[in-house]
């Protein structure tokens, strides 16, 4: 009978690991993975596999009603939390802001439950910042692309890989918002991605001032402190930087409601904000990442809103742009 229960057990154990490794396989082809050594390869299979255990055992709470989001295989599946982490970078020694007008003030009376600028044609693709930790230029030019929308009422992809080449030569190490906004205001230029092709690798400036797109921008601000001056500011100047922190719980986030309840305050990622809403009782901030589709919904996030009292402190170094 001891035999027995061995044999069942060594069973079992096989077919966990034959489940992990034609995982393994399906994951590098889906995200085109190679890896320089076997023994490197090894080492993200190990952390693929503790990855596998994180996401069998959160998604079971899910489905319990015990946690309001699931987790899955993303492209970031082989890291380790450390690893995640630090493919973001972030400079905060600058918050300035550049703006001709000192004060604003919000005119939006009352808004619905519901609000989604992609509904209204604001919002384009979702790209992808790769290794490149231009976070902070890809929220920006998503947030002088619904300006452009608000303005023209018209759609335009316009190009990250011209402020990546052209703002410095250090962009892929972190920045803040402000520069691009300093840039833009300067009347340095931008083109469309049509023109100005993105290979998110920061090469020599090759800006075409023929080319530039026009956009009325006379500066940016921060959105007062609080999550319903945030969700009026949304509504009336249109998609919003936010400056948050993006720890290893988002690594494997595939859907539903992001809340964890440990939330740094210390900013160390750009996203744009685009809507708000609430999902099964649960409201949330609508968030465009650049991690391209194949993370979280399409490459959005649900964040959780009204939750605490701002929770994350997603207003702190909320920007929008007019």
């Amino acid at each position: 009978m001891r035999c027995l229960y061995c044999l069942i057990f060594i069973c079992f154990l096989h077919e966990i690991r034959g489940t992990a490794e034609h995982e393994w396989e399906k994951f590098k082809i889906e995200y085109r993975k190679s890896y320089k050594t076997k023994k490197d390869e090894r080492e993200h299979f190990e952390h693929f596999k503790e990855n596998l255990d994180v996401i069998n055992s959160h998604n079971k709470l899910y489905e319990e009603g015990k946690v309001t989001y699931k987790k899955g295989i993303t492209k970031f599946a082989d890291l380790t939390d450390e690893e995640f982490v630090r493919k973001y970078r972030f400079d905060k020694r600058s918050t300035k802001i550049y703006t001709d007008e000192p004060e604003y003030e919000l005119k939006t009376e009352n808004s619905s439950d519901h609000f989604d600028w992609r509904e209204k044609g604001a919002v384009t693709k979702v790209k992808n910042q790769d290794t490149c930790g231009a976070c902070w230029i890809f929220a920006s030019v998503g947030a002088l692309e619904g300006l452009y929308f608000r303005k023209t009422n018209k759609s335009i992809v316009l190009s990250e890989q011209n402020l990546m080449d052209c703002i410095s030569n250090h962009t892929c190490l972190g920045g803040w918002p402000g520069e691009v906004f300093k840039y833009i205001y300067m009347g340095k230029g931008i083109n469309a991605e049509e023109d100005y092709v993105s290979n998110v690798k920061q090469k020599r400036c090759n800006y075409q001032k023929s080319k530039n797109v026009p956009i009325s921008f006379i500066g940016a601000d921060y959105v007062e402190n609080n999550e319903e001056a945030l969700k009026k500011a949304l509504v009336e100047y249109g998609p919003i930087v936010l400056c948050i922190y993006a720890g290893e719980k988002w690594k494997l986030y595939k859907s539903g409601v992001w809340y964890e309840r440990e939330c740094s305050d210390i900013p160390n990622h750009a996203v744009l904000l685009v809507g708000y809403g609430s999902e099964n009782g649960h409201d949330y901030w609508l968030i465009k990442n650049s991690h391209s589709e194949d993370w979280g919904e399409k490459g959005y996030m649900k964040i959780a809103r009204n939750k605490h009292r701002n929770y994350c402190s997603i207003t702190r170094f909320a920007i929008f742009v007019k």
